[in-house]
């Protein structure tokens, strides 16, 4: 329903015979905006789980969260008795001076039977007298106004600590279920189990509605921001799951969650987390959730997750270019970086680079060759060791086990001859890498003997670039007490005497191993893993990525 045409299909209530408290509204569709301060003509379809904002201050982010939840009532209540409704004025307000316009919009809505409804809203002045402008639903008549259904809205860009305020540790009924919901919570977004005992703590202003942990290290007074923000999450989530259970039409959503900076006090994997966890919950107890942020990281994740046809819906808004605010639907990422960051000049010379360990100067020689590409090499910082032959692998897999803390920048690639029984002792998978062939478990040296061995004598490696025959190859294997009936052999040859001809035959390696590395089995699935990788760090840091 993305187009202007399809929108004007939908008929309104009053088209239909029916008034607004007559709907038994099923879930939000979107916003159809005619006219709003300087936003004109523009859709936004809400997703039934996630849908993600993102802009510049004073892009009307938070304004389209009040435009959202503007047309609709409560009958239903929190945890602590208050109507789960948002007042268009808890958002922002209008100016009588600056807001005389009148503004048009339309929240496109479908029925608990499948219907789609097309609420018209506008502004006005609530008298001749009285130029403080209001917001219509519908209409004047006694059965225009707000339609049922569950808002609430959460700023979490706080202003307030939790020590300035009057919020106390306050008795309210939590389930047993319910209090390992909240703890579950807690760990599955800051990792840590504080929560596993807790109290409420709520202030009567409504400005703290959170939890704080008891039996422990430190209670609620001690509660950092992010904890904050959290416990007033957890307090909706818990709403609107208990509205689940008395809501009986398993069409219908159970409403809508708005976070207003989500990110807010949050560091970047807690912020992933903390949406995945939500995007999950969103589908058990179907309540749609419409978020706005400024975090690159997030932003990035949102935008990957829909690329994976997952059910979110991500917006830009823009004004760089123009007064009227351009929203994009499906924006890319560079672009929203560029304008966050205002770095136009960004690329790859620039841009931040990710350490990459290997276990000597040859596979990092042998990673160059296989990447081949400038822009991505220009993204990687090669860390080498300078001394010996190299870093043991023994030595990088408790590297990346007792100090992963210093290496969340950092990609370790072990050689091919590396087993899986070793590899599979490293906790974080996602930062490991094995060079190819790993079929083969052969290291680089061996690899590449391997390659010359069981070419053709015709092959344009020899006739062409290195313009001697293969003969000669073979005589210099001999010559280092090589001895290779088939290549297999490799297998069981003494790896001394390997690395011996590697440094004996200077020539043949300089002119044939970067044909070896581009050629090598397995080169194309290293090189899009590598990338994949890299990206994941990008984005946890929100650093551009890496186009293949």
């Amino acid at each position: 329903m993305s187009n202007t045409s399809s929108i004007s299909e939908v008929k309104t209530p009053r088209q239909l015979g029916v008034s607004n408290k007559e709907i038994n509204v099923g879930k939000i569709k979107g916003i159809n905006i005619k006219k709003f301060r300087n936003m004109n003509q523009k859709y936004l379809e809400l997703s039934d789980r996630i849908t993600v904002v993102s802009g510049h201050n004073g892009t009307m982010k938070s304004t389209l969260i009040g435009l959202f939840v503007q047309p609709f009532n409560s009958d239903s209540t929190d945890l602590y008795g208050n109507p789960l409704k948002t007042n268009f004025s808890n958002i922002f307000k209008l100016s009588p001076t600056y807001d005389k316009e009148k503004y048009e919009y339309d929240i496109l809505i479908e029925d608990d039977e499948g219907l789609d409804i097309k609420i018209p809203i506008y502004t006005k002045p609530r008298s001749k007298d009285n130029p403080k402008i209001r917001i219509v639903t519908g209409g004047n008549t006694s059965n225009d106004g707000n339609l049922l259904y569950d808002t609430n809205y959460l700023n979490l860009n706080r202003l307030f600590s939790i020590h300035t305020s009057d919020a106390t540790p306050t008795r309210v009924y939590i389930s047993d279920w319910e209090k390992k919901f909240v703890s579950d919570f807690y760990k599955s977004i800051l990792l840590k189990g504080s929560y596993n005992n807790m109290e409420t703590v709520y202030d009567n202003k409504q400005i703290k509605q959170t939890f704080g942990p008891t039996k422990g290290n430190y209670d609620y007074e001690a509660i950092s921001s992010g904890e904050d923000n959290l416990g007033r999450i957890a307090h909706s989530l818990i709403s609107f799951m208990r509205l689940k259970e008395l809501n009986k039409n398993q069409r219908s959503f159970n409403g809508i969650m708005c976070i207003d900076e989500i990110e807010a006090s949050l560091h970047p994997v807690a912020q992933i987390n903390l949406f995945n966890f939500l995007y999950k919950w969103a589908k058990r107890y179907k309540v749609q959730i419409l978020v706005n942020t400024h975090s690159l990281s997030l932003i990035k994740h949102a935008i990957e997750e829909q690329e994976k046809q997952k059910e979110v819906n991500t917006y830009y808004l823009s004004t760089l270019y123009s007064d009227e605010i351009e929203v994009i639907e499906k924006p890319l990422y560079e672009k929203i970086y560029k304008e966050l960051t205002f770095d136009f000049n960004v690329n790859s010379n620039i841009a931040p680079k990710i350490d990459i360990l290997c276990e000597d100067k040859l596979a990092k020689k042998f990673m160059r060759f296989m990447i081949s590409k400038q822009h991505i090499i220009k993204r990687i910082n090669f860390i080498e060791h300078d001394e010996g032959e190299g870093l043991p692998f023994n030595f990088l897999v408790k590297l990346c086990n007792s100090a992963s803390s210093f290496l969340t920048n950092t990609i370790v690639v072990f050689d091919a001859d590396v087993s899986d029984k070793s590899i599979d002792k490293i906790k974080n998978q996602d930062q490991v890498m094995r060079l190819p062939d790993e079929s083969l478990e052969l290291p680089i040296e061996k690899l590449f003997i391997k390659f010359l061995f069981d070419s053709n004598k015709d092959d344009s490696i020899f006739t062409s670039t290195l313009r001697k025959p293969k003969d000669l190859f073979i005589k210099t294997l001999i010559d280092q007490n090589i001895k290779l009936e088939t290549s297999d052999d490799l297998k069981n040859t003494d790896s001394k005497k390997v690395k011996k001809w590697f440094e004996n035959n200077p020539e043949i390696v300089n002119k044939l191993f970067n044909k070896f590395s581009k050629s090598v089995n397995g080169r194309e699935r290293f090189v899009n893993e590598l990338i994949t990788k890299m990206n994941k760090i990008n984005a946890i840091h929100g650093y551009p990525p890496i186009v293949k």
